[in-house]
């Protein structure tokens, strides 16, 4: 039987590692999580961070580290604000996140579901890892405070992040399965919904 292997995206801050947490915890999935392999990417002494502190200098390295380091938040402020930046980051950064998942994905080959979690699944053009894909859902008012409380973001800060990405509507249009993450939805519902996505009749 061929893997069957769950694409989960969503917009940012719609709730993409609870449902990733749910999954691994009460499906007992194994999850594979691209912000992971991206942070990696960009660790202390890989050529991602010398390329990062090549182009940048000063304004993104973290000056609290003794060996060289970036700034994450000074970093985001850049590539956000500007798309060219983002395209040269995420053209650094993705070619290592496709080999993190080959490797995973070549160690996880007997297990009959896999779970990649993937926040920028359409715009990186991933949807081929994926026998299908399940969007995590919520509307852009929540989405927007959300994001603003957990990063300490303005609201136009914030806005250009959401903005940074597809349209929601963009992503449900393409999506296999919508996951409901609205503001009052618990781990109880969402436990629900994922059982249900999860049963043999909604394998696609």
């Amino acid at each position: 039987m061929a893997q069957r292997r769950i694409g989960l995206t969503g917009g940012i801050a719609t709730g993409k590692s609870t449902v990733a947490r749910l999954l691994e915890e009460r499906f007992d999935l194994p999850v594979l999580d691209a912000d992971r392999f991206a942070h990696g990417a960009l660790g202390p002494g890989t050529t991602g961070t010398e390329a990062v502190l090549a182009r940048y200098g000063q304004r993104v390295r973290d000056r609290s580290a003794a060996e060289p380091t970036i700034d994450r938040t000074a970093l985001g402020r850049i590539v956000f604000a500007d798309p060219a930046e983002r395209t040269w980051l995420e053209g650094l950064v993705h070619p290592v996140v496709r080999q993190r998942f080959a490797e995973r994905l070549e160690a996880l080959a007997a297990a009959p579901t896999v779970v990649l979690m993937i926040p920028l699944l359409y715009e990186a053009g991933l949807e081929g890892l994926c026998s299908e894909v399940w969007l995590v859902n919520c509307d852009q008012a929540e989405q927007l405070r959300r994001l603003m409380a957990r990063d300490g973001l303005g609201e136009a800060e914030a806005i250009a992040r959401i903005a940074a990405q597809w349209p929601m509507a963009r992503k449900r249009a393409r999506a296999d399965v919508v996951i409901d993450n609205g503001d009052r939805c618990g781990d109880a519902d969402l436990e629900q919904q994922l059982a249900r996505a999860l049963s043999p009749s909604a394998a696609r």
